[in-house]
């Protein structure tokens, strides 16, 4: 006997992972327009077991109720290949790894759906200001310290800066 989610259940899992995959290293969007039908859209996500829905699936815990199996709490809203993925790997994806990608898929949704456009302006206009302000400092010390020698790395979309001397 296998303890599914129902439609509802599927709905809660994925509206909050803001129908994104939860893997950190995916975060596919799992919805995407009909091409065929403007009415209609395509779901390419699953609402995947952490703990399996039935013996001797991935990370079966006989332990649980089936209503424990069937609730919320022990789904992870994935897109098609990982869904797949972290069922035909399980000892590369425990319990704990996927209750941590759920929190945190959670928590960018969450933080996302708080998100204003002026609020993403002002945060990009702070950034820009700040690398103008580290710019400025950078000239004026130049200017003024013969031996410092600034060197503008990019390492892995990171800027480096080192001083020689």
């Amino acid at each position: 006997m296998r303890d599914d989610f129902t439609k509802t259940t599927v709905g809660i899992i994925a509206s909050r992972a803001g129908y994104r995959c939860s893997n950190p290293a995916c975060r596919r969007a799992t919805t995407k327009a009909d091409p065929v039908d403007e009415c209609n859209f395509l779901n390419l996500g699953i609402a995947s077991h952490i703990k399996a829905a039935s013996t001797g699936g991935p990370r079966y815990d006989s332990i649980m109720t089936p209503e424990e199996r069937k609730n919320a709490q022990n789904g992870i809203w994935l897109c098609t290949k990982c869904a797949r993925e972290i069922d035909a790997s399980p000892e590369a994806y425990p319990v704990e790894t996927l209750l941590t990608w759920k929190r945190q898929a959670e928590e960018v949704t969450a933080r996302d759906a708080a998100s204003t456009p002026d609020g993403i302006a002002e945060a990009v206009n702070t950034i820009e200001k700040t690398i103008n302000l580290i710019h400025e400092f950078i000239d004026v010390w130049s200017q003024n310290d013969p031996v410092f020698k600034p060197d503008f790395s990019n390492f892995g979309g990171r800027i480096k800066i080192c001083v020689n001397g």
